[in-house]
């Protein structure tokens, strides 16, 4: 097969190539320049985009091919000067803007389909009208390179009427030559070869401009992001303070369930619970409007709810228009969602400021990216009595159990002295017993215990920690069984400290074997009592 070379009709064409780019990239320019100001005005007056017919007004499908054929011309161009040992950095320079154009082109695209059924924060859109920016201002360099190569004028490095009889056109560029068909691999493989020492020469001939060139342009796409990434468009992970407008705060751990204290199913729902550290950043007490907090997930929002403030006492205290000191205190927000979400992504935002555009007002969300637990060890531990229990691994965080003595009576007699004056005093005996209105047969427990080192929701009383978390298992004749009546303390006229008198059922004095079992979540703690 005989075929021409084809260098000599490229460098004839070498005006007619640059007119082409020319062209195509004053179009690129103009639609460029045609979406940045669509995104400006975007800026000024958020909304919807009800106008199903923006998209085809806005962008066109030769957007999206022109940036494809302006990197055909330039490589072509770039052979050339490459054969002829000509400069080649505008035509670098020229593909890696096309490459960027074809990315940001893209990225408005869809952003702009998402516009047409929900609001896009300012801080994207924002961000999205920086990258066009700049792709407008290379556009307009390149158009003006483009365009001066195309008309040839009289330029010190550029002159291309020059350029073109330094290019040597000789009866070689345009001489007839045989191809053979059949396909040499080794021939292959040495252009190839040689292909790639040429492209290391080329390199090392400008490594200056390339390195130059491209630090710049990777440099300044890293700013941006970095910019609206960090400061702009920040989301905050958990155990992470940030700063509002009047409190400083953080989500110190967040949670998954749909089980109250005790373990019994509150809902078929869900709830994302979240342990809200916070202070007042002034001296003066301030309520939190929890409706500035919204739970996103996928395209769904939720709000904190106080309804089911009673079922999560163990995680700690529902807020509930406490007012907040300049000292941190800790408050749980609730968000009750399908439990078909539970497994999506979570974020909590904190709506900090409303900012007006337009006649629209748009919400700046301060965000928290949450990593929620899910309560599925269900680990047990055992203790015998005089072996104190830490409750650091729980969810109580903090708090220890002793208890000392325990003892299973109907009746305890507690001897105390009554004096009528200083110098005259009996010694006097009360009676401890069950309640007399019973409608079950009582008896009971006598537990002498201390409880330390608690947090605020559980204080130190160990008749509240039984009350809350604790319930009796038992064995008779080798059945087990749960005390399943509400517990009921007994308190004496004359009461001793760290000593608890608690009504349970009046078998359980026959028992071979009493446990007294604290459910904490995950967490299960067994006091063997007899």
């Amino acid at each position: 097969m005989i075929l021409r070379k084809p260098y000599a009709f490229l460098i004839k064409n070498f005006k007619l190539m640059h007119a082409i780019l020319t062209v195509l990239i004053s179009y690129l320019l103009y639609k460029s320049n045609t979406i940045l100001h669509f995104f400006n005005e975007y800026l000024e007056s958020v909304q919807i985009i009800s106008d199903t017919e923006v998209i085809s007004k806005v962008f066109h499908i030769l957007i999206f091919a022109f940036p494809f054929l302006v990197i055909v011309f330039s490589i072509i161009i770039l052979w050339i000067l490459v054969k002829k040992e000509k400069p080649i950095t505008f035509y670098i320079v020229i593909i890696f803007s096309m490459i960027y154009s074809i990315f940001i082109y893209n990225y408005s695209y869809n952003t702009v389909l998402k516009m047409q059924t929900m609001l896009v924060e300012i801080q994207l859109a924002r961000f999205i009208r920086d990258l066009l920016l700049i792709n407008v201002l290379i556009q307009v360099g390149m158009l003006i390179i483009s365009f001066i190569r195309a008309t040839g004028f009289d330029i010190k490095k550029f002159d291309f009427v020059k350029d073109l009889q330094e290019l040597k056109i000789d009866i070689k560029d345009n001489e007839e030559f045989e191809i053979d068909v059949n396909l040499n691999t080794n021939k292959v493989k040495r252009r190839f070869k040689q292909k790639i020492r040429h492209l290391k020469y080329l390199y090392v001939e400008n490594k200056f401009w390339i390195h130059m060139l491209t630090s710049l342009f990777i440099g300044l796409i890293c700013f941006l992001m970095y910019i609206n990434l960090t400061i702009y468009n920040k989301t905050y992970k958990e155990n992470e303070a940030f700063l509002t407008e009047k409190f400083m705060m953080s989500a110190e751990k967040s949670y998954i369930t749909n089980l109250d204290y005790r373990g019994k199913k509150v809902t078929d729902n869900t709830f994302v619970i979240i342990d809200l550290k916070i202070k007042s950043n002034s001296s003066i007490e301030r309520v939190l409007d929890t409706v500035n907090f919204d739970l996103f997930i996928k395209d769904q929002k939720f709000k904190h709810t106080s309804t089911y403030k009673d079922k999560f006492i163990d995680l700690g205290k529902t807020y509930e228009n406490d007012p907040l000191k300049n000292t941190f205190e800790n408050y749980l927000l609730v968000f009750e969602i399908p439990s078909s979400l539970k497994e999506e992504k979570m974020t909590l935002g904190y709506m900090n400021e409303i900012k007006n555009f337009g006649s629209n007002l748009l919400p700046k969300y301060i965000k928290i990216s949450l990593n929620p637990e899910t309560f599925n060890k269900d680990e047990n531990k055992t203790y015998t009595v005089g072996e104190p229990i830490d409750f650091n691994e729980s969810i109580l965080k903090t708090g220890k159990l002793l208890i000392k003595e325990i003892d299973i009576a109907p009746i305890f007699i507690r001897n105390y002295t009554f004096c009528v004056t200083k110098k005259e005093c009996y010694n006097s005996k009360e009676y401890i017993k069950p309640s007399v209105m019973n409608t079950y047969d009582k008896t009971l427990l006598k537990i002498t215990g201390v409880l330390e080192d608690t947090n605020s929701s559980i204080g130190s009383d160990v008749y509240n920690l039984i009350n809350l978390f604790g319930k009796i298992t038992y064995e008779i004749n080798g059945e087990k069984k749960i005390q399943k009546v509400q517990w009921k303390q007994v308190i004496p006229q004359h009461k001793l400290n760290n000593t608890y008198y608690i009504e349970v059922l009046k078998e359980i004095e026959k028992a071979e074997k009493i446990t007294l079992l604290f459910e904490l979540r995950d967490q299960k703690y067994e006091y063997i009592l007899k």
